[in-house]
């Protein structure tokens, strides 16, 4: 699984889940840190938007699940398999 960094709809940054650490993304005047943790969680722990809202969202570890922040227009999403054991239901 990957964690994919997108400001305006455009890919700009991607690292491994497996690779815990800080990092900070500078694109356009947005600046966002995240942490990816040894349990692969995802965090974003500070961004320069104005009320930092995004900064209390709660940690991402699964596929399809997204960070947004809005004035930076950046996205941060896991990418990877979906876990299909822990789905409720599935239509067609």
């Amino acid at each position: 699984d990957t964690v994919e960094v997108h400001h305006s709809g455009k890919l700009i940054f991607s690292f491994p889940l497996n690779k815990p650490g800080n990092y900070t993304i500078t694109y356009n005047n947005a600046e966002v840190e995240i942490n990816i943790s040894e349990e692969r969680t995802v965090k974003m722990v500070n961004s320069n938007c104005p009320l930092k809202l995004c900064t209390k969202s709660r940690e991402i570890s699964k596929p399809g699940e997204n960070i947004v922040c809005l004035p930076n227009k950046i996205i941060i999403s896991i990418k990877g398999k979906k876990d299909l054991r822990n789905v409720d239901s599935t239509s067609y």
